[in-house]
């Protein structure tokens, strides 16, 4: 795709999600088990509210869980990954503060929880969590940094630049937690606010100073492999993801850093 018509899907797509993010009160097909029906309660600090949820969630041992909004039926799709396995895709509805799909083996819900239960210790004491029910699988997100972007880890540069060409400036290096450029020291990223797949950062590296505890980037990730950042004040920039094998050796190393 050319960038002028990667520019036009960024935007549609910007569009849609924004509806989408409203469709955590839609009905899901079909009756629902009322045991699964029942509110979350405890010390969750997710919100119940599906459109919120949209991006990437952290399980145990590497599993990752990719929630993507489908605004044209209003649903959902749920992404679940496992090192080494092949990604398994689920359709999911909302309704009542919740996602609700068929694992297979029945109707299965995903609901605001904690980590509390999950199999990797450094979890227990997140609040910002999705637990599966039943099955009690564990998901959660760190707030203190920008691991809700469902990303690609390393390189991504200008959509104009080539990968074994591109300048410094021109290329956004993601390690799973942070943004930052070619050059710079790794640097804290923390997520403050989200409306579907647009959030809102504060990161030093990109953005420049923050004030206050303010945003001064805003990311859109419309899909793995591409990225938009406008800092603060300045305009949008859009990028896309390199094979860290198709870099220069200098980047190479940086990727990998």
């Amino acid at each position: 795709m050319t960038g002028s018509r990667w520019v036009s899907a960024l935007i549609i797509s910007a569009v849609l999600v924004a509806a989408g993010a409203l469709a955590g009160c839609a009905s899901p097909r079909g009756p629902q088990p009322a045991a699964l029906t029942t509110a979350a309660t405890g010390a969750s600090s997710t919100p119940a509210t599906p459109g919120a949820w949209v991006g990437r969630w952290h399980g145990a041992d590497g599993a990752t869980l990719d929630i993507h909004s489908t605004a044209s039926d209003g649903g959902y799709s749920l992404v679940f990954h496992r090192p080494g396995r092949v990604d398994v895709t689920h359709d999911a509805t909302a309704a009542s503060g919740q996602l609700f799909y068929d694992a297979g083996t029945g109707p299965t819900a995903l609901r605001p929880g904690t980590g509390t239960a999950s199999a990797d210790p450094d979890q227990r004491a997140l609040t910002y969590c999705l637990v599966s029910a039943p099955g009690g699988h564990t998901y959660c997100r760190r707030r203190d940094t920008a691991d809700a972007l469902a990303l690609d880890h390393g390189a991504f540069v200008a959509i104009r630049s080539e990968c074994d060409t591109m300048r410094d400036e021109d290329v956004v290096f993601f390690n799973g937690t942070s943004l930052r450029h070619a050059g710079q020291a790794q640097c804290p990223t923390r997520t403050l606010g989200q409306q579907g797949m647009i959030y809102r950062l504060q990161a030093e590296c990109i953005g420049g100073p923050g004030a206050n505890g303010q945003a001064n980037l805003t990311a859109t990730t419309p899909d793995r492999t591409h990225l938009a950042l406008t800092p603060r004040g300045q305009d949008t920039r859009l990028y896309r993801y390199c094979a860290t094998g198709s870099l220069t050796q200098r980047l190479q190393n940086e990727a990998g850093r």
